[in-house]
């Protein structure tokens, strides 16, 4: 997704969660296809998504169902990107059942 990007609007480093991620992560990341990447992935795979997301869009949801046979996909009702904690309930309750 990044590689849609251009290159000088990308940073320089980023900060996720705390972890400082260099040049070379940045570069890095601008050459990944994750659609393909995704393709040769052919296990069970759960995805749990907010309604109102605008990171992963319903267009991200239609490659994921193109891109997985064994997909399961559950949609947090009201949720952005980030989940509340009854959101995160629902969520990890989901991810549970899908392990066991």
């Amino acid at each position: 997704m990044s590689h849609h990007i251009p290159a000088f609007l990308m940073p320089k480093k980023m900060n996720i969660d705390g972890n400082i991620l260099g040049p070379i992560f940045v570069k890095d990341v601008r050459k990944l296809h994750i659609w393909k990447e995704f393709k040769k992935y052919q296990k069970p795979v759960l995805i749990i998504y907010g309604e109102k997301d605008p990171i992963c869009t319903q267009a991200c949801i239609s490659k994921a169902k193109a891109s997985y046979s064994n997909l399961q996909l559950l949609e947090i009702p009201e949720a952005g990107h980030g989940f509340s904690k009854e959101q995160t309930d629902t969520a990890m309750n989901a991810v549970f059942s899908f392990l066991l």
